[in-house]
């Protein structure tokens, strides 16, 4: 899972923009899967074009963050949707042994599969889709199984996504008009059969609007602090840096502690100091502005602007092995520094193996290793 996690950031990393901003951040959350004929990076930047230009949201909005919980819910469809390309495509083999070889291959589809041919791929190509929760996942196989498909596929890819460079605008449009099907205009696009509206109940439209209410407050609060969190780093650098897109939150770093004084978080007497926070930022030095944006970490106070901080990552170093108990304990996956300290590691971790409690809020939960395991045993995507 951390693994295709590192995936899903690069692509980020990778997309352009305002593209990313407006449109992609929809169609890659609902549609942009890591398996293809290509490398893991290409298959997600592949399908979440694909899937906008095919099917284009009917209403449009800009963010700067996406929803940790639902980029974990792509990652864990993704993985569902490899093991059952796999499971499909050797039903001679155990899901113990398509489990190993993905890791062997470093969960990349096109070094465990032996070959992208014959009707077999695209039966293997169905039950990707229909495990992975796609929205259309008949259109999927067809798209991703046949031949044709595959060669103007390894096409986009050779012309337009090099390996080191984000892709502009131009580059999106160009796949876009390379992967769709000659037959395949505007008007014909538009008239893609698409999901009847579905009438809900008072209740669950309340619950839709105060979740898109906490979404939009979060959104905001967490863009400001990393806006002068980067501030903050480029004060200190020559080359500066530029806020790309904001990929993973958690607030709850650094407590409870029970407090009933209003501030960070009014009305709730559960008080946190800290947030751990994932954004991309590309460097604006002149030699680097077409390289692909860089992953950073940031720690920043609830409380104290002058408490945060942030550095630049690396996702070969940093992308596993480093735990932290408060985004264990929230289930929320944030890639941390290996080779700088933060709160949630070295001490506090030292004092959670030997059974001390760190904070105590009105709920009653300690952090403890048992409490850490069955929450992300019990991690729903």
């Amino acid at each position: 899972m951390a693994r295709i996690h590192g995936f899903y950031l690069d692509a980020l990393a990778r997309l352009p923009k305002d593209e990313l901003c407006s449109r992609y951040h929809y169609s890659l959350l609902k549609a942009g899967h890591r398996y293809g004929p290509r490398d893991p990076v290409s298959n997600i930047i592949i399908n979440t074009i694909w899937y906008d230009k095919a099917y284009p949201p009917s209403k449009q909005f800009t963010i700067q963050m996406m929803s940790t919980s639902c980029l974990m819910r792509i990652v864990a469809r993704s993985f569902y949707g490899l093991v059952s390309f796999m499971c499909a495509r050797y039903p001679d083999r155990t899901v113990g042994q398509i489990l190993q070889r993905l890791q062997e291959v470093n969960a990349a589809l096109r070094q465990a599969a032996s070959s992208f041919r014959g009707p077999d791929v695209q039966v293997a190509y169905n039950a990707a889709a229909i495990a992975a929760s796609h929205p259309v996942p008949h259109q999927q196989q067809a798209f991703l199984g046949l031949p044709h498909s595959v060669h103007m596929l390894q096409l986009a890819c050779t012309r337009v996504m090099p390996n080191d460079r984000i892709l502009s605008s131009e580059n999106v449009e160009t796949i876009a008009t390379l992967i769709m099907p000659p037959f395949a205009d505007d008007d014909e696009l538009n008239q893609q059969p698409r999901p009847e509206p579905r009438k809900v109940d008072n209740t669950t439209l309340l619950v839709s609007s105060h979740r898109c209410q906490q979404f939009w407050a979060q959104h905001e609060l967490v863009l400001r602090k990393v806006q002068v969190t980067l501030a903050k780093f480029n004060n200190s650098k020559v080359h500066k840096y530029k806020l790309h897109f904001i990929c993973g939150v958690n607030e709850r770093v650094s407590g409870p502690e029970y407090n009933m004084n209003i501030g960070y978080n009014p009305g709730n007497p559960l008080k946190y100091y800290h947030s751990h926070i994932n954004f991309l930022a590309t460097c604006q030095d002149p030699q680097s502005v077409h390289a692909p944006a860089k992953l950073f970490f940031a720690e920043c106070g609830n409380y104290s602007p002058d408490e945060s901080w942030c550095l630049p990552l690396n996702l070969d170093q940093d992308t596993e092995h480093v735990r932290c108990i408060y985004c264990e304990k929230e289930g929320t996956r944030i890639v941390h520094p290996a080779a700088h300290g933060f709160h949630g590691r070295d001490i506090e971790f030292e004092k959670v193996l030997l059974g001390e409690r760190l904070f105590r809020g009105s709920d009653g939960c300690a952090y403890t290793n048992n409490h850490l395991y069955v929450k992300a045993c019990h991690t729903r995507f």
